[in-house]
């Protein structure tokens, strides 16, 4: 299991403000994004799984998985993101939507089971 960041690492497309530079992401803005698959689909490594706007810009920056998997979505379509948000977890197309959700809570929040 595999969680994705709306991070630099995992921006796959900004559009170009001109002269080939690319649209800056802010630390502390958010950003409205639009989900690509439908929770519980199996992706591909690379596939576009998030859409998000950039204000001043007519095309959306894009977020693309880093893995192969089953996505489970942390957040909605409409919702908003900031920088180094957790935005999905990619897992074993066996795994479920309860225990993967289960063993993100142990992992980032730190509860136990019960």
């Amino acid at each position: 299991r595999s969680i994705i960041y709306f991070d630099k690492n995992s921006i796959a497309y900004l559009p170009s403000v001109g002269l080939g530079i690319s649209a800056k992401i802010h630390p502390q803005k958010k950003y409205k994004c639009t989900l690509c698959k439908t929770d519980g689909e199996v992706i591909k490594k690379g596939q576009p799984i998030i859409e998000f706007d950039l204000e001043d810009y007519n095309e959306p920056g894009i977020v693309k998985s880093k893995f192969k998997g089953k996505i489970h979505y942390l957040v909605r379509t409409g919702d908003s993101i900031s920088l180094n948000e957790e935005v999905a977890i990619v897992s074993d197309p066996m795994d479920n939507n309860e225990d993967v959700m289960k063993w993100y809570r142990g992992v980032i929040l730190g509860e136990k089971d019960e």
